[in-house]
């Protein structure tokens, strides 16, 4: 099988400061690996992100749409990570820095008020999506997660305790794909 092969280098820092993840006590490896292995499932929210929403000249909606990716589809960012591969034949790509939320633990049905309660941690990731396969999924009446499920287009950078971000909503997030 061939592939093109992308480089991300991800970047997690507090709004209006240069200390990027590296600084912030990052978890453990091991811990943060463990959390990761034990994934059963990766959930991501789409067209939550209004401006964006607009740029594509898509319908803001009241609430996001969720969609599921395998955990197959991680890539563990770092200066020994993989690249993201890109299976021929697809051509165009798009993707979407986000802060990944880790639930340490299982959940279900959980009250609002206690859902940070099953927080872990953070980290940064990079959603991929195949357009080529989106489009023709969507065009098809069919569901369009099958341009998101590929093998390494959900690269993630190291896991930080939740205990480390005091506002998860005051972080900037920044990447740089290297093709």
């Amino acid at each position: 099988r061939k592939t093109r092969k992308l480089f991300v280098s991800p970047k997690l820092r507090k709004k209006n400061q240069s200390s990027t993840v590296a600084t912030l006590p990052a978890m453990a490896a091991a811990a943060a690996q463990r959390l990761l292995a034990s994934s059963t499932k990766i959930v991501g929210a789409g067209r939550n992100y209004i401006s964006h929403a607009k740029d594509l000249g898509n319908p803001v909606l009241k609430e996001p749409v969720l969609f599921l990716k395998p955990t197959s589809s991680f890539l563990h960012a770092g200066p020994t990570a993989g690249p993201i591969e890109v299976p021929e034949p697809l051509e165009s790509l798009h993707h979407e820095v986000e802060l990944a939320v880790v639930i340490s633990r299982r959940a279900r049905d959980v009250p609002e008020a206690s859902a940070m309660d099953f927080v872990g941690g953070y980290a940064l990731a990079l959603d991929m999506s195949s357009n080529d396969l989106q489009s023709a999924s969507k065009s098809a009446g069919l569901p369009w997660t099958l341009g998101k499920v590929q093998d390494t287009f959900t690269p993630i950078s190291a896991v930080v305790p939740k205990s480390a971000i005091a506002n998860p909503y005051d972080l900037e997030l920044w990447l740089k794909v290297i093709l």
